[in-house]
């Protein structure tokens, strides 16, 4: 759900393994699980990790989901 929201967005996905340099060096990132969804990495090691603030793609892909969500709540309702 994560994935096709961001890619609805026009935000590139890639599933891989990153180096903890990239981690560190990209101006912001997310973590997603079934259990929490999208969650904003805003610090690593006790340190401010981008803004300290979750990103705006990050936002971005937190409503798109939520939006989907209700959507198929909605749906399923309706039946």
């Amino acid at each position: 759900l994560v994935i096709e929201a961001a890619q609805a967005l026009g935000i590139e996905v890639r599933q891989t393994k990153v180096p903890v340099e990239t981690l560190l060096n990209a101006p912001e990132a997310f973590i997603t699980s079934s259990r929490r969804l999208l969650g904003a990495i805003t610090n690593i090691d006790g340190k401010p990790h981008g803004s300290g603030e979750p990103g705006e793609d990050t936002l971005s892909i937190f409503q798109e989901v939520r939006r989907r969500i209700e959507s198929m709540a909605h749906s399923s309702s309706s039946t």
